[in-house]
Parts: structure tokens; sequence; C-alpha cells
């Protein structure tokens, strides 16, 4: 295969201690990267793609005080390099960060080197200045374009796609730093809403962009279930999701491009993060045996980073 002219600089192998990676090439460590949830197990949303699935595999830090102790007790390991706080959004989309901020900001003072992260939900303007000024390091945040998708699948039934659009506007203005995050096969395995999302991304601005697909979390979900009159939940598909990234990173030339933890289940996996080095990813979390290999082969240079794959 000839070597696409859009890999310009290193690829990133983003392999965060929040989940084990081994390989003939790397070992991460136990929690050198750590995901705590806020809201414990709790989720006024419970979208019908997680179940608050995700959130079980998160450290419960339900408390500014237990916050700023866990820290300090993780930090003594000598592991920790960064982490992700995050938890179940309330019944408007929002993570209630607010009673925490004055805990980060302390945080990011005593720990100047330890990498925080936050995937907030919506946010207004004055919300987006008080994260900045708790000094994290980057803000996620989902970016949906499809109307169906944001009430049926999210169970927001008031939001609109303005509203992911004008959080990450605020969050921009407010001068955070910002990773938006686009779910590919909200709409049934189609991908279609995902392009306007790109589209308004370039026109908006972001510091990196990360694509994660839509996967049945557990033998609890049924994704099958998630459909209409018409249409119900296929197979997303590979080429598809090469086009998206194609398309991407032509509009998008200088922004490092994500291919995130959230992976189609297909034997065809190694493959397909091949072809999506080619097309132009920058970062891709928990890499394949097959994608490692190509690099090296080719003489890409690369590294491992145990690290959030948003790498902002």
């Amino acid at each position: 295969m000839i070597l696409h002219n859009n890999i310009k600089k290193e690829i990133i192998f983003a392999v965060p201690g929040s989940k084990t990676f081994i390989s003939d090439y790397y070992k991460n460590k136990k929690d050198s990267f750590i995901n705590i949830s806020i809201t414990g197990t709790s989720c006024e949303l419970n979208c019908p793609h997680c179940r608050t699935y995700l959130l079980k595999d998160m450290y419960s830090v339900t408390s500014s005080q237990i916050l700023e102790s866990f820290i300090a007790d993780k930090i003594k390991s000598g592991k920790l390099n960064g982490v992700l706080i995050s938890g179940g959004f309330d019944k408007n989309g929002k993570l209630p960060i607010k009673n925490y901020l004055n805990s980060i900001k302390m945080i990011k003072i005593r720990y100047p080197s330890l990498k925080i992260y936050a995937h907030t939900g919506f946010v207004d303007y004055d919300e987006a200045r008080k994260i900045s000024e708790a000094g994290m390091d980057g803000i996620l945040a989902n970016v949906i374009s499809s109307q169906h998708a944001i009430n049926c699948i999210y169970n927001l039934t008031d939001a609109t796609p303005e509203d992911y659009y004008r959080t990450l506007i605020n969050l921009k203005k407010a001068q955070n730093k910002i990773a938006p995050h686009i779910i590919i096969g909200l709409d049934y395995g189609k991908i279609e809403s995902e392009y306007d999302a790109v589209k308004r991304i370039s026109e908006i601005g972001a510091d990196c962009l990360v694509f994660v697909v839509l996967k049945k979390l557990t033998a609890g979900i049924n994704l099958v279930n998630l459909k209409n009159h018409f249409r119900e939940v296929k197979n997303i598909n590979e080429k598809d999701i090469l086009s998206l990234i194609t398309f991407t990173r032509k509009l998008l030339p200088d922004i490092p491009i994500t291919f995130g933890c959230a992976k189609p289940l297909t034997k065809n996996k190694g493959q397909l993060e091949i072809d999506l080095i080619n097309a132009g990813i920058d970062i891709m979390a928990f890499p394949s045996k097959e994608a490692v290999d190509y690099v090296i082969s080719n003489k890409i240079p690369f590294k491992f980073e145990e690290s959030c794959c948003a790498n902002i």
C-alpha cells in the first residue's frame, strides 16, 4: 500500500492506564491515567446505548473533598499522569461539575504536571469561564448533529444540534482547549449527520477532533431495539468510516484527528486502522498489532503515550 501524503508527523498510540494494554511493543501501567465519575453510577439521561455501563468502570468520587484526597493518594503511587473527570449527565445534558472547580484548581496548583480533562456536557459562557479559571488542560464535548439521535438516543427532548455547537463556542470564547467528540453511527449506523458536525467544527475551531464508533457495550444492551418504523441499527460500514475521516482530514488539515477508544467490533480492525492512518489519523487509542506493525514496517515515526487520546 502506498503511504498517503496526509502522514506528516509521528503517530501517537494512546494507551491510557484506565484500560490494560499489553502488546509485543508496549505494556501500559494500571492507573497511569484514570477516569473519574463525580456522579457515581447515576445518570438522569440513562441513554439506551449506554445504560450507565460506562460509569461502572470509572472511579466513583462524589465530593470535592474526596476528589482532592483521592488524587493525592494516586499521586503517591508515582504512576498517575492524568485524569478524566466525567460522570452521568442531568436531564438537561450537563455534568454537575461546578462544585468541583475550586478543588480542581487546587489540584492543578499542587500537581502542575498532572493532566486534567473534563467531559462537561452543555455549558453556557459563564460556566465555560469558570471552567477555564480552574486551569484544566482540556475539555471533551460530544457533538451530535442528528436531531433524532439527540431526542431518541440521548433522551434530550428539548435540545438541538445548535446546543452542542453553542457549547463549543462558549468553551473556546472562554479560552478553554477543546476536543469535540463525534460518535459515528448514532443514526442506525448511517453516516450522514456526522459530516454536518465536521463542517461546523471546522468553522468554530478545535484543538483536537476525536471520532468514536457506536458499539454494543454489554450483553444487556440490544442496539437493534434502537429503531423506528423504517430502519433498525446496521453494522457501521468500514468504508463509510474511512470516507468520513478522509473528508475530515481535507477540511481540517492542521487539527490533530483521533480514532478513539470506542471502535467497531470487526474482523478487519487491523486493516481499518491501517487505512485510517493513511487517511490522516494522528492519534489512535489502543492500536491493533497490525497497525503498529504497519507503521514500523513503513518507517512511520510513532510513540506510545499513556494519556487521553484527545492529547491536548
